[in-house]
């Protein structure tokens, strides 16, 4: 097995193989938190073509009204990363222990917007199309959790990838097609 590096923050494996998995979930989250924040922002995605790449080129225009303001928005992105982490999503957890944890938070999300509706600037019953939002979010990341079945899923693409750099490995450490060949 290979030695890991120590960066300090956490120690990260060396082969692409065990990066990949951790690679994809932390982008999964950011691109997550990224989508709840533009469309607290009522921001949506549009598309230019632009004749230098001749590309169409997206990008998030504002549309909507807003449905919180920037305090708000960075309160209930704070309560997304504390429950889309890596030890949630990869967690073991009961169906009885995913209704207890969402109950749980339900109720405090609704209560964070219900008492901050003017310092957030929450409009009528937006709190209420907000905090469906976030809890179908989170509820959605604990079930990838229901009995490891994202565990099994990522060691099955960690397997793939294993097996690619072995093959990789020997394909390139060997003589060449054409050497073997000659006649």
């Amino acid at each position: 097995m290979e030695e890991q590096q120590n960066t300090g923050l956490q120690t990260l494996p060396n082969s692409a193989s065990e990066r990949t998995p951790q690679l994809i979930m932390f982008m999964l989250t950011n691109q997550i938190l990224e989508e709840v924040e533009h469309n607290l922002r009522g921001e949506v995605i549009a598309e230019k073509f632009d004749k230098e790449s001749g590309q169409y080129i997206s990008f998030y225009h504002q549309k909507l009204i807003p449905l919180i303001n920037d305090e708000g928005i960075n309160q209930i992105v704070y309560c997304l990363k504390l429950k889309l982490t890596h030890s949630i999503t990869l967690s073991n957890f009961t169906e009885f222990e995913i209704e207890k944890k969402m109950t749980i938070f339900t109720w405090d999300l609704i209560e964070l917007l219900v008492k901050n509706l003017k310092k957030f600037a929450i409009k009528s019953d937006n709190w209420k199309i907000i905090s469906n939002g976030v809890i179908d979010i989170v509820h959605a990341n604990f079930n990838r959790a229901i009995v490891g079945e994202n565990n099994e899923k990522l060691n099955i693409l960690k397997n793939a990838l294993e097996t690619k750099e072995i093959i990789e490995n020997r394909v390139n450490s060997g003589p060449s097609l054409r050497d073997r060949f000659k006649l």
